[in-house]
């Protein structure tokens, strides 16, 4: 009776509170914008990556042609057998050895160098003494898309994008641009308003951002991998309902090697429990070389890894004095990211320097390859890094009833009505939009009208009729709809006789879509 009472007190004050700040929001009414700027759009991992980054005729080192998860699976083969003979002897020492040299030779041409450089002038430059044109396809005020060497530190990339807001300013009349960070994109704005602070920028739009980490990459670098039988259902459930879910493709290379070798252990039968003290037995020697000969030698990204994993993670990568003399110059460029603009993204945005929007994505689960928990996501990115600070129930819950209880009252309007997310303690709630059931790399043109928006309009925020704070899309009819009601269902994982079968299906079926989440987290414009 005590809980019925509860949540019915909850609800009343969550609707008075609603219309309460609904009263105070009617009175900035939001207004189109008297002048427009024009927007600068950052990809994340995507773009051509060239021998000779000034010229794009140069030979093409990503992509390829060749797909990195299939180069992987085949460089696996010889190894089966050093993998069984650890299984006999409980030593696994050989099969570190031997997958490692099978897979570092598919990273040559791409790996950068120890000091964080770029190895023979490889890469993609935007090239500022170039003609470029101004797009109207998606913004009414214009934009100019930037494609970037992903591979190298974002604060270096905001030194280049200086360079391009210069000449976008110099083409177009107008003393300032709007800048719009797409994943790793939003990294680089971060770094760029740090760095140059607001004098060149109107609005900032950051989109799934992972400023403050993706869990998955701070797990991985940081040697914390943990094997969820639980969680491996849970995300098989919800991903087999969309193609092409993880496009971005660097982060799908990276996650397809990493199931790649755990396919490899379920052809001999290991099971969920198994495949997990493997990991712990494997981790220690073979991931720090697997990083630091692949996805460990960009400084973007180590701009991935949360603050809560970072010293673990230096620690577990470079874990000599000798690699941490030989890697100093890699060091101190990812050091100086988390130092200087991951540490302090919140209160930056929090100051409005800048007139800020976030866009996180919530309801589905993370990817099974850490923790026993299940932080709500995009399937890529968890709420709590993209939206700057929600707070989010895990995947497949709902905020318990005493902690709706103890929520402030002003702090109510910024409840979902689904009770999955507690937008109050995000670094600027009023300008935080959540969109459910939108996997990390879906953006149709449903969002691209949202920020649109955001862009062209004075006074706008999560009071909006039209768009409110809690969106649910539709991935088919490409539609954004007010999220109005609780889950009726809420996933549950299958029985204990199934889940070997489940890991099983499910390695399969990642194989297909990791091929694309580490060679490809990149980000369509």
């Amino acid at each position: 009776m005590l809980r019925k009472s509860k949540k019915i007190l909850a609800v009343i004050l969550s609707v008075l509170t609603l219309f309460a700040m609904l009263s105070v929001a009617a009175g900035a009414v939001a207004t189109k914008a008297e002048e427009t700027y024009p927007v600068v759009y950052i990809s994340g991992y995507s773009g051509n990556l060239y021998t000779d980054k000034y010229d794009i005729n140069s030979e093409k080192i990503y992509p390829t042609g060749v797909d990195i998860g299939a180069r992987v699976k085949e460089a696996l083969v010889p190894c089966l057998a050093e993998l069984a003979l650890g299984a006999a002897t409980d030593n696994y020492d050989s099969y570190c050895d031997a997958l490692y040299e099978a897979v570092a030779p598919i990273y040559d041409d791409l790996r950068l160098n120890p000091d964080g450089t770029v190895k023979d002038n490889s890469g993609n430059k935007f090239n500022p003494e170039s003609n470029f044109g101004i797009s109207y396809a998606k913004y009414d005020c214009g934009e100019v898309y930037v494609y970037h060497d992903w591979r190298i530190s974002p604060l270096t990339l905001a030194e280049e994008l200086d360079v391009i807001i210069d000449k976008v300013i110099a083409k177009t009349g107008k003393d300032k641009v709007n800048l719009l960070g797409r994943c790793f994109g939003s990294n680089v704005v971060s770094s760029y308003i740090q760095i140059f602070g607001s004098e060149k920028v109107n609005k900032a739009v950051y989109y799934v951002p992972s400023t403050l980490g993706i869990g998955l990459i701070g797990s991985i670098f940081s040697g914390h991998l943990d094997i969820n039988a639980k969680n491996i259902d849970l995300y098989v459930q919800e991903l087999t309902k969309y193609e092409n879910i993880i496009e971005d493709g660097m982060i799908k290379d990276f996650i397809n090697v990493m199931l790649s070798i755990f396919e490899q252990a379920t052809i001999l039968d290991f099971g969920v429990d198994a495949l997990d003290k493997l990991l712990d037995k494997i981790s220690s020697n073979l991931i720090p070389r697997l990083v630091r000969t692949s996805y460990g030698s960009f400084p973007s990204f180590w701009s991935m890894v949360p603050d809560e994993y970072f010293a673990d993670a230096l620690e577990f990568v470079y874990n000599t004095d000798e690699l941490k003399e030989e890697y100093i110059g890699t060091i101190e460029l990812i050091t100086a990211y988390h130092d200087e603009v991951q540490k302090n993204a919140f209160d930056s945005l929090q100051s409005g320097a800048v007139e800020s929007f976030v866009i996180s994505k919530y309801n589905l689960p993370s990817a099974p390859l850490f923790g026993r928990n299940n932080p709500n996501s995009d399937a890529v990115a968890e709420v709590k890094y993209t939206s700057f600070g929600a707070t989010a129930a895990e995947y497949g819950t709902r905020l318990t009833e005493d902690y709706i209880a103890a929520m402030p009252e002003e702090a109510l309007a910024f409840l979902s009505l689904d009770e999955k997310i507690d937008a109050s303690t995000c670094a600027v709630p009023e300008r935080t939009w959540f969109i459910k059931n939108s996997y990390h790399d879906h953006f149709p043109e449903s969002i691209d009208r949202l920020i649109n928006k955001m862009l062209t309009t004075d006074g706008f925020t999560v009071f909006d009729e039209e768009y409110p704070q809690f969106l649910d899309a539709d991935v088919t009819a490409e539609t954004l709809t007010p999220v109005t009601e609780k889950d009726i269902d809420i996933p549950k994982p299958g029985s204990d006789d199934e889940k070997f079968t489940v890991l099983f299906n499910f390695i399969k079926f990642v194989i297909k879509l990791i091929v694309e989440l580490f060679g490809k987290l990149s980000v369509k414009a």
